[in-house]
């Protein structure tokens, strides 16, 4: 009798965990995601040359997506980051190699990466992407 009325309740409960779970708004809303969320991202480099008040001005390279999209932060993660719509202009922000990075100037890539905002003076665009991998969006250019 002791036996059942343990296995009973524990029963009850791994039943309860494996029902499916609603599924969460901010995830399947149709926009990409922040970081640590990756995704991949085709369009033109081009530079633009970014000055904050009172520091040296710095070039960003920049991707013009083809169409406009909308990014959003994952419910489980960077609440303080905002649903911002019809982002074309993209910063692209090389964790390393960076002056191989700007040969790609002008072209057409295919960048992947974790996406964030930018903020604060010295910003180029809204959203930034922090590069893991960048390469010419025609392997045979």
């Amino acid at each position: 009798m002791n036996k059942l009325m343990i296995v009973l309740p524990l029963s009850a409960l791994a039943l309860s965990a494996c029902r499916q779970q609603p599924a969460d708004p901010a995830v399947n809303d149709g926009c990409l995601h922040y970081s640590p969320a990756q995704t991949v991202l085709v369009g033109k480099t081009y530079s633009k040359d970014v000055t904050a008040p009172g520091k040296m001005t710095r070039k960003a390279l920049m991707m013009k997506l083809d169409a406009p999209v909308c990014i959003s932060p994952l419910a489980s993660s960077h609440a303080d980051f905002k649903r911002v719509d019809n982002i074309q202009d993209i910063e692209l922000v090389a964790q390393s190699d960076i002056v191989d990075m700007f040969k790609l100037e002008g072209y057409r890539v295919r960048a992947k990466g974790a996406l964030a905002t930018e903020q604060g003076d010295g910003a180029a665009a809204q959203v930034g992407m922090t590069l893991l991998t960048i390469g010419p969006a025609d392997p045979n250019q």
